[in-house]
C-alpha cells in the first residue's frame, strides 16, 4: 500500500506528486549525462549518480519553496505533468545530443484550502497571489545558484558548478510565459518583475561562473534585500 502524501513539516507531497518529481530528475539527469564521453562505464554511473543527486535536490527545494508561500495564502501547489513541454524536452534533448536540455517538464496547478481564506477579501485565489508563489520559486533557485557559486570558492568539484548551472536554469524555465506554464502567472502579476527576473536569470548565468567571492557576496546581499522586501510584501514576515 502507497503512503498518500510525503509530508515535511506542514508541506505535503501527494504520492503521484512525488512520483512525476523522481521520474523528471531521473531523465532529466539522463540527459545531462547523454553525450559525456568517458573511459569505462563507472564514469558513466557515477557523473549520473552525482547530477541526480544535486538535480533532485535543487528541484526539492524549488518547489518546498512554492509550498511554502503558497501556504501563507490558504493554497496548496502540485508539480505536476506538462505532457507538451515534457515531448518538447526529449525531442530536443535527443536531437541535440544533450546539448540543449529544456525544463519543462512540470507545471504547478493550485487548489484552495477549504476554509483556509475566510476574512480574506477575495476567496478566490487572485492573480498577484498565483505571480507571488512562483516567482518565489525564481527567487529561491536563484538564491541558491549564489549560496553554491559562494561555496565553490572553499570547495572544489564539478558539482558546484552543475548545481549553479541546474538552479539558473530552473530559475529561468520558470518564467516561460507560455499558457499553462508558471512564467505566465508572473509575466500576468507584473511585467516589470518577469523582465527584471529574466534578465538576472540571464546575467547570472554568464557572470556566475566569473565572479570573485566578494562579488558573489555583495550580489547575496542584494538579492538577500529583494527577498526580504518580496516576503514582506506578501506577509510572509
Amino acid at each position: 500500500m502507497f503512503m498518500r502524501a510525503f509530508r515535511i513539516s506542514n508541506l505535503s507531497f501527494e504520492f503521484p506528486e512525488l512520483l512525476y518529481l523522481l521520474f523528471s530528475v531521473v531523465l532529466l539527469s539522463f540527459f545531462y549525462v547523454f553525450n559525456d564521453v568517458f573511459e569505462n562505464w563507472f564514469g558513466v554511473v557515477f557523473n549520473y549518480v552525482n547530477i541526480l543527486i544535486v538535480l533532485g535536490l535543487c528541484l526539492l527545494f524549488h518547489e518546498l519553496v512554492k509550498k511554502s508561500v503558497a501556504s501563507s495564502f490558504g493554497v496548496k501547489v502540485a508539480y505536476s505533468p506538462f505532457i507538451l513541454g515534457l515531448l518538447a524536452s526529449l525531442f530536443t534533448a535527443i536531437f541535440t545530443f544533450g546539448e540543449i536540455i529544456l525544463f519543462t517538464f512540470g507545471i504547478n496547478k493550485f487548489q484552495l484550502v477549504h476554509g483556509s481564506r475566510l476574512g480574506n477579501k477575495s476567496q478566490f485565489l487572485r492573480e498577484d497571489e498565483r505571480g507571488k508563489i512562483v516567482f518565489s520559486g525564481t527567487l529561491a533557485s536563484l538564491s541558491l545558484a549564489l549560496f553554491i557559486q559562494v561555496l565553490s570558492e572553499f570547495f572544489g568539484g564539478s558539482s558546484w558548478a552543475i548545481g549553479v548551472d541546474i538552479n539558473i536554469w530552473l530559475a529561468l524555465f520558470n518564467l516561460i510565459p507560455i499558457p499553462k506554464m508558471n512564467g505566465s502567472y508572473v509575466f500576468v502579476w507584473n511585467r516589470f518583475v518577469w523582465a527584471s527576473s529574466v534578465v538576472a536569470c540571464i546575467s547570472f548565468g554568464f557572470l556566475l561562473p566569473f565572479l570573485s567571492i566578494i562579488h558573489s557576496l555583495v550580489i547575496v546581499g542584494g538579492l538577500s534585500v529583494v527577498l526580504f522586501f518580496f516576503l514582506y510584501s506578501s506577509k510572509l514576515l
